[in-house]
């Protein structure tokens, strides 16, 4: 070995070794913990209590609210569609407040909440609605169906549910009845909500005298006739 590469060996060692000893052994790698991602939650809330306008008062209404998903943006947009029933509900009664007499008058919005599918593709629900119409009580009662893509925040219009008008899809699903009979006809809307088991079809009272609401359950496979397929492939995502 020529002369000059045992020196130059021993060098090396001793950095080596020098380094050794400033570092200390080497601590075993910790693996970054993995963060479980937070879990979707739905919630029925409330209208808290707030001044009026127009004699007009939301305070009781219910709305959903969701928490959980991994996008705040997205969860912001998913919560506007949600309380979105309730915006509309007050720009009806500013639009008609205009053509009456409403001084001094409280006017109580009516609004009742039914959760149905809670993901993990779709959130939907089924809503009671019952606008204020007259200072002495008088309300238009009538269902509301909200379904929102979580994944996208689009909510769906009844022309993306349905295949059919409302003409067959009256033909389609049973109709309602009134505990009297021939007191009130039942006549089928547009609102739709999804759950586990069965589609909710709204239907509303006919007449100003007859304003009940009726949801009837229509299970998944007698659906098809009138919910595009699409859609039912969007409710069994998981």
């Amino acid at each position: 070995m020529p002369k000059w590469i045992l020196p130059a060996v021993v060098a090396v060692a001793a950095v080596f070794t020098v380094l050794a000893y400033l570092l200390g052994p080497s601590a075993p790698v910790k693996k970054k913990a993995t963060q479980k991602p937070a879990e979707l939650q739905v919630t029925v809330k409330r209208v808290g209590d707030g001044p009026r306008v127009a004699g007009y008062s939301a305070a009781g209404a219910e709305y959903l609210a969701v928490t959980g998903l991994a996008d705040p943006v997205l969860q912001q947009t998913v919560n506007r569609a949600l309380y979105a029933p309730l915006d509309q509900a007050q720009a009806r009664y500013t639009r008609r407040s205009k053509k009456q007499d409403v001084d001094g008058v409280e006017m109580n919005q009516g609004l009742t909440v039914e959760i149905g599918l809670k993901g993990p593709r779709l959130l939907s629900a089924a809503m009671d609605v019952s606008d204020p119409l007259f200072p002495h009580g008088a309300a238009y009662k009538f269902p509301v169906g909200i379904t929102v893509d979580l994944t996208t925040g689009q909510v769906f219009t009844p022309r993306q549910l349905f295949k059919v008008g409302l003409a067959r899809l009256g033909e389609l699903v049973r109709r309602p009845t009134h505990p009297v009979e021939g007191a009130c006809r039942f006549v089928p809307t547009s609102a739709l909500a999804f759950t586990a088991d069965n589609v909710l079809v709204g239907w509303r009272g006919h007449t100003p005298e007859c304003a009940d609401i009726r949801w009837v359950a229509v299970p998944y496979a007698e659906a098809q006739a009138f919910v595009r397929p699409e859609i039912l492939e969007l409710v069994n995502t998981r």
